[in-house]
């Protein structure tokens, strides 16, 4: 008897685990955090900082208009100087030599004039007394007007010699600050080698690099508002006064200069600044979205509206308007104060649940971007 009822025991126990291992396990419901925008009309999510440096507004890189060596640096780095200074020298032996070899030149010149002028006094006698013909004293006039040549050929040449050397010694072109040195005393330079940076005094600027994408928005801005990082309590107004045509190099950005407005004695150079851009205001009837928030993947265009109650997605056609920026106008299929995801559009499917990311305690307010 006891056999047989541990038999229907062992029996029963095989039947249940057979059971549980059959049976499927629980499902458990993806939640795909997103970022969402509470559609309003002409929101947009332009604007942007930029990091930039205080700069002059006008700089030049100082060169030599001759080759040599350096034998003088009569300047250092951040040194004030004013306009006519001298900066560096050059060695001016061989231009010493020009100018002397010059004078002489014209001094044997200067000779040669008054002998002519000698001869064709003394001839101009002889004519007179019938000794020697008209066609002799007319060779004398022609070798004085040579010789007057000559000498005015021989003061230009003297000119030419002491203009370089006054080539030999660089000469601040304003007042201003050295704020580079790039060549050191007795260093060879060549004709139009850069050797120095001077700013010149007076109006300060920002220069910040900028995106491709952002240049008609820094251009357009409503407001540019500069903010020292050394003194983050100070504000400067600012207006964009050029733009680089082309790209840099290395970076790929515009290089866009700001002229602040009231500078005042804070503003030193090569400061960090920081540039806010407050971008125009949108048209108020077009409901501006960031362009991560379009899906288009072999289907119509699209945006995915999120319910309130579910937190679930759904799939939206829409009609896009105009692009400005990083932002296109959605001019059909939404309406304002919908819910719509801006970020990880590409991983949604219909009916999904979706959690928000880095969305606060309470309700974001209106308009704003979560």
């Amino acid at each position: 008897m006891n056999r047989r009822i541990a038999s229907i025991a062992i029996t029963l126990g095989v039947v249940v685990l057979s059971a549980c291992k059959n049976s499927p396990p629980p499902t458990v419901e993806e939640v795909r955090p997103v970022h969402s925008l509470t559609l309003r009309a002409g929101q947009s999510s332009l604007g942007a900082r930029y990091s930039g440096e205080v700069r002059a507004r006008y700089e030049s890189r100082l060169s030599f208009q001759l080759s040599g060596r350096i034998v003088e640096r009569k300047v250092e780095l951040g040194s004030h100087v004013k306009r006519g200074q001298g900066l560096m020298q050059l060695d001016a032996s061989t231009q010493r030599f020009g100018v002397d070899s010059a004078m002489a030149q014209l001094e044997a010149a200067r000779h040669r004039v008054e002998q002519s002028r000698l001869d064709l006094s003394r001839h101009e006698a002889l004519v007179k007394a019938n000794f020697i013909s008209r066609s002799v004293l007319d060779q004398k006039r022609l070798a004085l007007e040579e010789t007057q040549a000559q000498l005015s050929a021989a003061q230009s040449q003297l000119g030419v010699a002491r203009e370089q050397l006054g080539y030999t010694e660089l000469r601040a072109d304003r007042d201003g600050v050295i704020t580079t040195l790039e060549v050191e005393r007795g260093q060879v330079v060549a004709p139009g080698q850069a050797v120095l940076t001077l700013a010149a005094d007076g109006e300060r600027e920002v220069a910040i690099n900028i995106p491709e994408s952002r240049i008609d928005e820094v251009r357009s801005a409503k407001e540019l508002t500069v903010a020292l990082w050394a003194k983050p309590d100070s504000r400067y107004a600012a207006t964009v006064r050029e733009i680089a045509p082309d790209a840099d190099a290395a970076t790929r950005t515009y290089i866009a200069r700001l002229s602040i407005k009231q500078p005042d004695a804070s503003l030193r150079l090569g400061m960090t600044a920081a540039v806010a851009v407050t971008a125009a205001a949108a048209e108020p009837s077009l409901l501006w979205v960031p362009l991560t928030a379009i899906h288009q993947d072999n289907s119509p265009t699209q945006v995915w509206v999120i319910d309130p109650a579910s937190s679930k997605v759904s799939p939206r056609p829409v009609k896009l308007g105009a692009t400005r920026g990083n932002d296109v106008a959605l001019i059909d299929g939404v309406k304002e104060g919908e819910i719509i995801v801006t970020a990880g559009v590409t991983l949604l499917h219909p009916g999904q649940k979706v959690l928000i990311a880095d969305a606060p305690s309470n309700p974001a307010p209106q308009g704003t971007q979560r």
